[in-house]
């Protein structure tokens, strides 16, 4: 079982999770299902649909299926009688745990992030709730008789440094 446990973490560090647990979801149901007396379900066929769109694209996992005992004959994988249920229950319950670890920590991930966005959006209400107060502030003092603007709006986004610019006849060139 040490193997499977090497192929399984060679599939998880070469895909993405995504893609990593629909192929170890398969194998799972895969290998589950060989865990019973019936006999059709000790073969999956490589030509299946879902066989190639989430097993057979996935790096390693052909590894994991030899690591859990199927022999590659060709056109399907087999699952042979020397496998018993008792193995194939275990191989199945090795490919749960990690199934599950990775569930925790996809969640742990969207959990994270959920709470940067929130904290996020926090910061940005405080920030308008700060300039509503403002502008309502600049609003009533506006109202208020004998109000005059003292600064310009140009000065007084810009303090000091605002000089005029005036036509001068010095000859430079700048007019």
């Amino acid at each position: 079982m040490s193997s499977l446990s090497v192929s399984i973490d060679v599939v998880v560090a070469t895909n993405s999770v995504d893609l990593t647990l629909s192929c170890l979801e398969i194998i799972y149901k895969y290998f589950s299902n060989a865990a019973k007396a019936d006999d059709k379900f000790r073969r999956i066929n490589k030509a299946n649909d879902i066989y190639q769109r989430r097993i057979h694209c996935v790096s390693g996992s052909t590894e994991v299926l030899k690591g859990l005992g199927w022999i590659d004959g060709g056109d399907s994988w087999t699952l042979p009688s020397t496998v018993t249920s008792e193995s194939a229950t275990a191989g199945a319950a090795l490919i749960q745990a990690k199934i599950d670890f990775l569930k925790a920590e996809q969640e742990k991930k969207v959990a994270a992030e959920r709470e940067k966005q929130q904290a996020r959006l926090r910061e940005e209400q405080d920030k308008k709730a700060e300039l509503r107060g403002q502008y309502a502030g600049d609003k009533s003092a506006r109202k208020e008789e004998g109000w005059k603007a003292q600064v310009s709006a140009a000065a007084m986004k810009d303090g000091k440094d605002i000089a005029r610019v005036e036509q001068s006849s010095c000859g430079g060139g700048c007019c």
